[in-house]
């Protein structure tokens, strides 16, 4: 009898911690921004955004001259320090660091094209911007 009590006290005990990040700690977590990636990219560009959404083969961020579509294969070294994630050239992402990147992004649902088009206007751009060479 008494070795399921204390079983029980060390599961309840366990059941209290916290393992992991902290909301309190986790920088996404405190604003509604999507998590930013520092890129270095084969153009030769040093970009830093927050990444807006992922696509199979290209992220949508939030670059300083405005919406911004960035192709994978154009990424040499991608720094997403939130989410401690290199990508790039030696690290292609797959499809579980997509995801992960995916769930931590502003819009982790994706893009609707009204909503594209409606975010462009709040940037007062026509279209959206290609980065790469």
């Amino acid at each position: 009898m008494r070795p399921s009590i204390l079983w029980a006290l060390v599961v309840m005990a366990a059941g209290g911690c916290t393992f992991g990040t902290r909301p309190s700690h986790f920088r996404p977590a405190q604003q509604p921004q999507g998590v930013e990636i520092v890129m270095d990219l084969e153009s030769g560009a040093h970009l830093t955004a927050e990444v807006l959404s992922v696509r199979d083969s290209a992220l949508v961020v939030s670059a300083p001259d405005g919406v911004t579509m960035v192709r994978l294969r154009d990424i040499v070294r991608g720094s997403l320090p939130d989410l401690r994630l290199v990508i790039g050239r030696h690290a292609p992402p797959n499809v579980l660091t997509l995801k992960r990147i995916r769930l931590n992004s502003r819009f982790p649902q994706g893009l609707t094209d009204d909503q594209l088009q409606r975010l462009l206007e709040a940037y007062g751009q026509p279209s959206i911007r290609i980065a790469g060479p």
